[in-house]
């Protein structure tokens, strides 16, 4: 018996393999039936939209999500990340190459990745613990704990929203967006290269007391460590790099499970 057609509410971005370095081959727009021509053990399924003769590849929670509307609110995971804000914004020093146990130094140190890892991570334990069942797969946690090109794409591949360049505006991004940067070519990179060249990642979350939103990062230089910097002037601060196409956003939250979120 033939499966039953999929409708899906967000667009889908199908790859050439199951492979997350694959070149996106279709763009699967929002509204379109598709059906699951394979499904693979590591999570990839084979998909193919109905209007379609080719097929391309995506990961399976990307598909679960983008046949979900909307989001809603996930409350104690922003409690959760704004008590982390509170407490090391101003007074974290940014360290390359250091995670989330450079905080337990006397003076704690951390770099950008390990920043947005401990952010996303405790948020989503958080909201897990808060609603007594697992809200995010565990597995889904753990790729967060990454390089920051690397959280950008695992988020990437498992959701369906990606905003590159221009796109990035205060009224596109996602509530809990992540953004990744490529902020020029530095000489450290000679044995580390980035997809896409990204090298910096900030967390947009939302004011706890009015939902105003705002961006989180442990930043180099002079005046780095971990700040907050209210959207409008952080994208203001970053046009350059928006504008000529060197910024990516992904919604994180958006990898919570289908089945748990209606």
């Amino acid at each position: 018996m033939e499966p039953e057609p999929l409708t899906i509410a967000q667009q889908l971005r199908l790859r050439i393999e199951p492979s997350l370095e694959a070149t996106v081959r279709i763009m699967v727009p929002a509204g379109s039936l598709v059906e699951m021509l394979s499904v693979q053990a590591d999570g990839w399924v084979q998909i193919r939209a109905q209007d379609e003769t080719s097929a391309g590849w995506c990961r399976r929670q990307m598909l679960d999500a983008a046949r979900r509307v909307s989001l809603p609110v996930f409350q104690s995971a922003e409690d959760r990340m704004w008590a982390l804000v509170r407490q090391y914004t101003g007074r974290t020093v940014y360290e390359r190459g250091v995670k989330a146990a450079g905080l337990e130094r006397d003076t704690p140190v951390i770099d950008c990745s390990g920043w947005v890892a401990l952010l996303l991570t405790e948020a989503m334990t958080a909201e897990n613990a808060s609603a007594g069942e697992e809200i995010f797969d565990p597995a889904d946690i753990s790729v967060c704990h990454a390089w920051s090109d690397r959280i950008i794409l695992e988020i990437e591949a498992r959701t369906p929203l990606l905003l590159e360049g221009a796109e990035i505006t205060a009224t596109n991004l996602p509530r809990n967006a992540t953004i990744g940067l490529n902020g020029g070519y530095f000489s450290w990179q000679e044995n580390y290269p980035r997809s896409r060249g990204i090298n910096h990642i900030v967390q947009v979350l939302p004011r706890l007391s009015d939902g105003a939103p705002y961006v989180s990062e442990s930043y180099p230089g002079g005046a780095g460590g971990v700040r907050l910097t209210p959207l409008a002037d952080w994208l203001s601060a970053n046009a350059s790099h928006i504008q000529d196409g060197r910024a990516w956003a992904v919604d994180p939250l958006a990898m919570a499970r289908a089945s748990r979120t209606g």
